[in-house]
């Protein structure tokens, strides 16, 4: 028997990381998503989702969302010297310019 299913996920809004990347799972539905968002600690703020990774407190408890990126995945476009995020697209500065 062929069934269609909609499976559900979450993105992180800053640094696209997927909300199930590190849990075995490949989704579910928004019931399950939701709790695990919860579960997971990740923050929804202005109908944007942020994983644990893109977001802290302030010494005032107010959420901060972190400016810089924390992608490890660069891609090379051109010229050797432009590198960029393959997640956010952000400019990446290579050792060497450091």
């Amino acid at each position: 028997m062929i069934i269609d299913k909609t499976i559900h996920t979450v993105f992180c809004d800053r640094c696209g990381t997927d909300l199930f990347e590190d849990t075995g799972y490949s989704g579910g539905d928004m019931p399950f998503v939701e709790s695990d968002l919860e579960s997971q600690g990740w923050l929804i703020l202005s109908n944007k989702h942020y994983c644990t990774k893109c977001y802290e407190y302030n010494d005032d408890d107010e959420v901060v969302i972190k400016d810089t990126c924390t992608c490890e995945l660069p891609i090379i476009r051109g010229f050797e010297s432009e590198c960029y995020c393959l997640k956010c697209n952000k400019p990446l500065i290579k050792d060497e310019q450091k």
